[in-house]
């Protein structure tokens, strides 16, 4: 199944038991996996949390010991997609001042990979092409404006990706169509502010993603 599970199944973490260690919280994944966070700042606004842990029933199959600080504000993660094979997780990484991110792992025979980075999400899982199959969107950054009369940006593509029954997959036709349309031309799929496009682009992209937002 794409959608393996309700988000409301997925996110359990605030309402999840605590450890011996107060501040450690824990989130079910499937098939006896789970992952597990250390919350170490809270503000107003927003709890960081570090020393993310994956485990498989009381052992640690993997350990972030980099500084690294994820958010679970966003209700959308994290995400889980189950293929035949395998477990995908995406988590979301505070990065501020610049725009979050997300890691993305995959879990397989007792094992956790770290696959390529992917941009937050617009938002959950939709049918956003003409196929059967359901796929995500993001982008990497925000643009700034700049140029004499300030009508200069940056290339800030969509990334759509593929929720298919061997992974999460970059739907490459989508995402040069849909950027070819907003752009002129496709320049690649990272964020560029060495390539300047038109601030009218960011009229197109805000359409591009009113339009999935919209999707059913």
């Amino acid at each position: 199944m794409n959608r393996l599970l309700s988000f409301c199944t997925i996110l359990l973490l605030f309402t999840s038991c605590k450890s011996a260690v107060d501040n450690e919280k824990y989130v079910s994944i499937i098939k006896a996996y789970k992952l597990s966070v250390e919350k170490i700042i809270e503000t107003k606004d927003y709890w960081y949390y570090q020393n993310l842990k994956f485990l498989k029933g009381n052992q640690i199959i993997y350990r972030d010991t980099s500084k690294t600080t994820y958010s679970f504000d966003n209700k959308l993660y994290p995400y889980i997609h189950q293929s035949p094979n395998s477990i995908e997780v995406l988590i979301e990484v505070d990065d501020r001042p610049s725009k979050n991110y997300l890691r993305h792992f995959k879990l397989e025979n007792g094992k956790v990979i770290e696959l390529d980075r992917l941009p937050t999400l617009v938002c959950e899982p939709k049918n956003l092409d003409s196929d059967n199959t359901l796929e995500i969107a993001g982008y990497w950054d925000y643009s700034q404006i700049w140029g004499d009369n300030s009508d200069i940006t940056a290339y800030n593509p969509l990334i759509y990706y593929e929720m298919t029954s061997k992974g999460i997959q970059l739907d490459t036709t989508l995402t040069i169509n849909i950027n070819s349309e907003i752009y002129g031309q496709f320049s690649g799929y990272y964020f560029s502010e060495s390539i300047e496009v038109s601030t009218k682009t960011t009229d197109k992209l805000g359409e591009e993603i009113k339009r999935i937002e919209g999707i059913k």
